[in-house]
């Protein structure tokens, strides 16, 4: 799966597929991408990583290196910025069904709270 590279993901061909997937209404408000539902403010990196997890079964392992192109394109990024996206979109998906774990050494899942899921590697 790739980015379409719309440079805004909330008119992305794909940006339904996120807003039901993970229960949504992304609308761009004055520069910032927000959520209707429960007026949280998402980064343009924090929703492209959703669409990464969008396009996989829950339980599907990312490498941080896949995570990293993904979002970035490709470009050279500091493990930190990585690292802020992960936090809030586990911020921002709190209290939901689904959640984002690390699995040591390998990368980064998407998870249902509500039943087992079986990881494997993407």
């Amino acid at each position: 799966m790739e980015c379409k590279n719309c440079m805004d993901c909330t008119v992305c061909p794909e940006i339904k597929e996120i807003e039901d997937r993970f229960s949504l209404v992304l609308e761009r408000v004055n520069g910032r991408i927000i959520d209707n539902n429960s007026e949280i403010l998402w980064s343009e990196s924090s929703v492209r990583f959703l669409c990464l997890l969008s396009h996989e079964v829950v339980g599907t392992i990312f490498s941080k290196g896949k995570i990293k192109d993904f979002i970035w394109f490709g470009e050279p990024i500091s493990e930190s910025s990585l690292l802020q996206v992960v936090h809030l979109v586990r911020r921002n998906l709190y209290g939901g069904n689904l959640e984002i774990i690390n699995v040591r050494g390998l990368g980064y899942a998407l998870i249902n709270k509500e039943g087992l899921v079986n990881v494997s590697a993407n």
